[in-house]
C-alpha cells in the first residue's frame, strides 16, 4: 500500500458475516491508526469484505508496515482474526491532492 492513494481493499474471510457487526482495524507500533465498520464496506454472502480507505487514511499511516485485523460479532459470537502486516511505502508529496 502506498501511502497518500485511496487502494481498494478485499479482505476474504471465508465466513458468512451478513449482518454481522464487523471491525477491520489498522494498527501502527501498537498504535490504532484508524477503523473500517460494515457500514463502510461491501459485505458479500461468501465473507469477502471491499472496501476503499481515504488518501487521509493512508497518509496517517508511517513508511514500514500497517497491522490489519478483522473483527466481528454475529448471533452473540465474537471472532478476531489473524494480524496481517502490510508493507505501507513512502510518497514524496505528503499531504492530499
Amino acid at each position: 500500500m502506498r501511502r497518500g492513494t485511496t487502494p481498494a481493499l478485499t479482505i476474504m474471510t471465508g465466513v458468512d458475516l451478513t449482518g454481522a457487526e464487523i471491525y477491520v482495524t489498522f494498527a501502527q507500533n501498537g498504535t490504532v491508526k484508524f477503523e473500517k465498520r460494515e457500514t463502510d464496506m461491501t459485505v458479500s454472502e461468501d465473507g469477502t469484505l471491499e472496501m476503499e480507505l481515504s488518501q487521509e487514511e493512508t497518509i496517517s499511516l508511517k513508511n514500514g508496515s500497517v497491522e490489519i485485523q478483522v473483527a466481528y460479532k454475529k448471533d452473540d459470537v465474537v471472532e478476531r482474526s489473524n494480524i496481517i502486516a502490510v508493507s505501507v511505502e513512502r510518497i514524496l508529496k505528503n499531504e492530499e491532492i
